[in-house]
């Protein structure tokens, strides 16, 4: 299994209260962007996805896609209902950070888990897209990058 650098770019805020985190999530100016985007797609069900180097997309049961992307240590994304968009899958990797911390990301097999949950909303943080689905954690999209400096997208399910 292949072994990618990562880098995290710039310091993550950090805030003392979680009351704060909330304020500051809340203050993003992409946060207006998420709630329009998950209007299409709120109610509906995810039926398949593919997880490329940089970017994935999510297909839903009302023919919409989720489609996400790393550029720049930033997460993008928008929801569209035309064609969808293509996505080179990649194999499971292991990932190994600055500090040297070492997992293994299979990140179409982590898509699957969603597989038949439905949307709920679209929400960001300074550098990161979360997706809410019903019964299942948080789906968090992150940007990061490899010493070579390509862009990479990592996901985590969290509480």
């Amino acid at each position: 299994m292949q072994t990618i650098e990562i880098e995290f770019g710039p310091p993550w805020p950090s805030y003392d209260t979680f009351a704060e985190a909330v304020a500051a999530a809340e203050a993003q100016p992409e946060q207006a962007k998420a709630e329009l985007d998950s209007q299409p797609i709120s109610g509906s069900t995810v039926l398949s996805g593919q997880f490329g180097v940089s970017a994935c997309v999510l297909n839903f049961s009302n023919g919409w896609y989720l489609f996400v992307e790393a550029r720049g240590f930033h997460t993008w994304w928008h929801v569209r209902e035309t064609e969808r968009p293509v996505v080179e899958p990649v194999p499971p990797r292991r990932l190994r950070s600055p500090q040297g911390r070492e997992w293994e990301f299979d990140p179409n097999a982590m898509l699957s888990e969603i597989y038949g949950a439905e949307f709920v909303m679209l929400r960001v943080t300074a550098r990161e897209l979360l997706v809410y689905t019903r019964g299942h954690d948080i789906f968090w999209l992150s940007a990061y990058r490899d010493r070579a400096g390509q862009d990479l997208l990592h996901a985590v399910f969290e509480k």
